[in-house]
C-alpha cells in the first residue's frame, strides 16, 4: 500500500496537536495491508409487534468501528528501535487520539480510543527482525469518523 501510493499517517491529540508522524524518515513504515478499512456496522433502533412479521427499522447510525494499523518500526541502533517502539505505543495507547490518514491528498480522520497492540508475530518479539534493527507492531483500536 505505502509503496504504491503517497500515504501519510499522523497521530494527533484531541485538540489537534501532532503527537507522532508515521513516516519512513521517522523510522515507521506501513506493512502488509497497512491500515485496514475495518467493518462498518450500524447501531439500529427497531420496533417489533406481535401484529407485524419481523421488525421495523426506526433509525440507524454508524456505530464505532474497529480499525487496524500494522507498522514496521526501524532504528539505526537497538536503543533507537526501542525508543521508537515506545513512542509509537505511547501515541496509540492514549485514552483518546485522532488518527489522520492522507492518501494521495485525500484526508480521512477518526476519533480513536486506546489501542490494543501486538509486537512481532502475535505478540512475540521477532529475533530476525530485531537483528536487522526493525520490529513490526500491529494496533487494533475502536474508531469513529470525524
Amino acid at each position: 500500500m505505502a509503496d504504491d501510493l503517497a500515504v501519510l499517517v499522523r497521530v494527533l491529540d484531541t485538540s489537534g496537536a501532532l503527537i507522532l508522524s508515521l513516516t519512513e524518515a521517522n523510522g515507521y513504515r506501513l506493512v502488509g495491508g497497512g491500515l485496514t478499512e475495518g467493518v462498518r456496522s450500524h447501531r439500529r433502533q427497531t420496533g417489533e409487534s406481535v401484529d407485524v412479521k419481523g421488525r421495523t427499522l426506526i433509525s440507524a447510525v454508524l456505530d464505532v468501528q474497529s480499525g487496524q494499523l500494522a507498522v514496521r518500526v526501524v532504528g539505526t541502533t537497538h536503543a533507537e528501535l526501542r525508543t521508537r517502539l515506545a513512542a509509537v505505543r505511547s501515541a496509540f495507547e492514549q485514552r483518546a487520539f485522532v488518527l489522520e490518514v492522507t492518501i494521495e491528498g485525500g484526508v480521512e480522520s477518526w476519533l480513536c480510543e486506546a489501542a490494543d497492540s501486538a509486537i512481532g508475530q502475535g505478540g512475540t518479539y521477532d529475533e530476525v527482525y530485531a537483528m536487522n534493527l526493525m520490529q513490526p507492531i500491529t494496533f487494533i483500536f475502536p474508531r469513529q469518523p470525524l
